[in-house]
């Protein structure tokens, strides 16, 4: 019910979200020094692939990532052509010497040791007698055969191997692969870094434009605060213009400049208080004023309250202290 009460809650209430704001604004404007001093500055970099990583950050990281990885993959492949190729050399190396050790040696061709094998077998039909030593001559014959016909896949296996031609990856193409990697590599930790740093200026838009907003938001609830004393000052101008609200204090001009009211003296209250009153109540008005107030004025104060109440018509009621026992009464 009391305006100047309500007006004191809500501006407090005001200055209070304000300052809430104004909390805000420097957060951000906290985090916003952080992150422009993490992003220091402005990458160097080709314009289009800038482009692209505020765009589409993930796509780029992953483009790199893959040149990555097919840069790896190739380099692998030729290190393990190259082990292919040391590997199949030595084991065209063994086969050259094992087939010279082979082709040395005295070989026995398996259709003669056929014809031997069928002669025998006519001797064993005909002498039954020895038939056991020549069962025993056939068996051998029969291994050696044998190893005759293991020694010859063998010789003809070799002789594949030996006719091969070796694939040499030489070293240079092995360089030239690691070099593709550490390019691609590179290139992935330039392009992560970028999509960091886009990362980061994108940040620093959106805490410059937090703050902005805060502080906007600040200086409205500032403004509404400050727009109470307005309010408080329309509704005192309904009453009198002797007094007027600053700062959520009533004010008056004197003599000495703008005073706060309540630090006037007691008797400078009471002359504005009576003036007001006397305006308000117009002609056939009755004031009361407490005894206390009346003495705490002086005669030149009392004098000229008087006559006003006198010019407007309204009549003022008091008590002051003198020498008689009783009440008298008396007009003035």
């Amino acid at each position: 019910n009391d305006p100047v009460v309500f007006a004191g809650r809500l501006k407090r209430a005001l200055e209070a979200e304000a300052r809430r704001w104004e909390k805000v604004a420097e957060e951000h404007k906290a985090e916003l020094s952080v992150v422009e001093k993490e992003l220091g500055a402005a990458p160097q970099c080709d314009p289009e692939l800038w482009f692209r990583i505020v765009r589409q950050p993930d796509v780029v990281r992953a483009e790199a990532e893959m040149a990555v990885a097919q840069a790896l993959a190739n380099l692998r492949q030729l290190e393990t052509r190259q082990e292919l190729a040391a590997k199949q050399a030595e084991q065209i190396a063994q086969a050259k010497r094992a087939l010279a050790e082979l082709e040395g040696g005295d070989l026995v061709s398996p259709d003669k040791i056929d014809v031997e094998i069928s002669e025998l077998d006519e001797k064993i039909r005909k002498l039954e007698q020895a038939l056991a030593a020549a069962r025993e001559r056939r068996t051998q014959l029969v291994r050696r055969r044998e190893q005759a016909s293991a020694l010859q896949q063998q010789i003809a296996e070799l002789r594949r191997i030996v006719s091969q031609e070796v694939s040499i990856v030489d070293d240079a193409e092995i360089a030239k692969a690691r070099d593709a990697l550490e390019a691609a590599r590179r290139a992935h930790a330039q392009v992560t870094d970028l999509i960091h740093k886009a990362y980061l200026d994108k940040r620093i838009e959106e805490l410059r434009k937090r703050a902005s907003e805060a502080e906007g938001r600040a200086a409205v609830f500032r403004d509404a605060a400050h727009a109470t004393d307005d309010v408080l000052s329309s509704l005192v101008a309904r009453v009198t213009r002797k007094l007027r609200v600053d700062g959520g204090r009533l004010v008056c001009d004197t003599d000495r400049g703008t005073e706060p009211f309540g630090e006037l003296s007691p008797g400078e209250r009471w002359r504005i208080a009576l003036e007001i009153a006397v305006e308000q109540l117009g002609k056939g008005g009755i004031v009361t004023v407490p005894q206390e107030a009346w003495e705490a004025l002086d005669p030149v104060n009392r004098s000229e309250i008087a006559a006003i109440a006198r010019q407007v018509g309204v009549v003022i009621l008091t008590a002051e202290a003198d020498e008689h026992d009783d009440i008298h009464v008396e007009v003035v």
